[in-house]
């Protein structure tokens, strides 16, 4: 499941950039997850956390791609 998260993540965010016409070099997602177990309702992920590491060309961008990075999705 996280690993389908982490795809999400990232298609995502490339069409956010791509309506944005930002440009970057690259995007690497690392998803961590806390699982908890219990007899009535079975494994439930309890936490998930998503860390992305975006590369861009210069500094001027980075401010812009770190609010793309936060801003919600219209979509969801």
């Amino acid at each position: 499941m996280l690993c389908s998260l982490a795809g999400c993540f990232t298609t995502t965010f490339h069409d956010v950039a791509r309506a944005s016409k930002f440009e970057y070099t690259d995007l690497e997602v690392e998803m961590e997850g806390s699982v908890h177990r219990s007899r009535s309702t079975g494994c439930n992920f309890t936490e998930i956390l998503i860390r992305p590491r975006l590369t861009v060309a210069s500094e001027e961008q980075r401010e812009a791609g770190m609010g793309l990075l936060r801003r919600p999705s219209s979509r969801a």
